[in-house]
């Protein structure tokens, strides 16, 4: 890569002239770097080496010695360039034969004169400097990047799926007189889930056993959660994602047709989540609360210096994360009629 380097115009792989700040190099790198990563990029098989070489560039332009001894050499290589346009035909020959005298005289002496390519030698020293020591503002960047990269695909993902991105629907077996639901709570699923990634929302039913929803902050952990998820080996978990089995409107009309709710039920002792309701009035706070989760939801009343613009920001957390929860409670709801 050293070699590679030495041949090559850094400036014009990043995109930027050769008196731009480290804040203008920062700049055209992430922009760069955005079009040729690989996540961006499956299809083609040299965006790898593009970005490593992208970065590479960043972390010789961004480090002030390294930066000093490519220069030397690209202005020495410059200049030559300029001199070989201004012989002609008839003086080239006798440069050429010159310059092989004066590189053979040099060779045969023995003095402390630096040679020709002490400045390659030097640049190939910080380099290898940079490579044992690494570059903490290239790993800074990466990690901006990447996190762009995930936060484009997130949304992507979300505008092709919508709220049921990351959703997934579990379910395991259960016989009906088991009283600790086939050895499922919200605290072991949360525990098993939560390796994948963060939870949004857990939702357990005591309406129908054997039934639980989860809700992660990515897509990809929901999807991980699918792929590896197996639960306890003596009653393995059944996860199935719901962008891969979405109802339609009709569908769910026409069960909410055949199956209409029961106004005079009454929900178990305790309280339900997924229960048949009386109505909308009688989801009240008492009945949602009973099996979610609000251990990520700040405690607002025991913050001990909250100003009120943080205040009313916490609270509005709060009712968005109870109104996020109600529509999972709906779901479920009407899944298990």
């Amino acid at each position: 890569m050293e070699e590679d380097i030495m041949k090559l115009d850094l400036y014009e792989i990043i995109g930027i002239a050769s008196t731009a700040t480290v804040e203008e190099i920062k700049k055209a790198y992430r922009k760069q770097a955005l079009k040729c990563h690989p996540d961006k990029n499956p299809d083609n098989p040299k965006a790898a080496e593009e970005f490593r070489q992208l970065t590479k560039v960043l972390e010789v332009l961004t480090d002030v010695s390294a930066r000093a001894a490519y220069d030397k050499i690209l202005n020495a290589k410059t200049q030559a360039k300029l001199r070989v346009k201004e012989l002609d035909a008839r003086h080239k020959k006798f440069k050429d034969n010159l310059e092989a005298r004066e590189q053979a005289f040099e060779q045969s002496q023995s003095s402390n004169y630096a040679p020709s390519k002490s400045d390659e030698q030097r640049l190939k020293a910080e380099l290898e400097r940079l490579k044992k020591e690494g570059s903490k503002l290239v790993e800074e960047e990466n990690e901006r990047l990447r996190q762009k990269v995930l936060e484009e695909i997130q949304k992507r993902t979300e505008e092709i799926y919508g709220e049921d991105a990351c959703r997934v629907k579990i379910s395991w077996k259960v016989n009906a007189d088991d009283e600790t639901n086939g050895g499922y709570n919200h605290d072991n699923l949360s525990k098993m889930l939560s390796k994948h990634g963060d939870i949004s929302v857990l939702v357990v039913s005591s309406a129908k056993k054997g039934r639980a929803l989860v809700e992660f902050t990515t897509k990809t952990a929901a999807e991980s959660a699918i792929t590896i998820e197996r639960g306890l080996i003596t009653n393995p978990l059944k996860l199935i994602g719901l962008w891969e089995k979405k109802k339609t409107a009709a569908t769910i009309g026409q069960k909410q047709l055949k199956k209409p709710l029961q106004m005079n039920s009454r929900p178990p002792i305790g309280g339900s989540l997924f229960a048949s309701v009386r109505g909308k009035s009688n989801m009240n706070s008492s009945n949602i609360s009973q099996g979610l989760s609000f251990a990520s939801a700040p405690d607002i009343f025991n913050t001990q210096t909250l100003n009120h613009t943080d205040f009313e920001s916490t609270v509005l957390n709060n009712l968005k994360r109870v109104e996020e929860r109600r529509k999972l409670i709906e779901q479920m709801q009407t899944e298990d009629t």
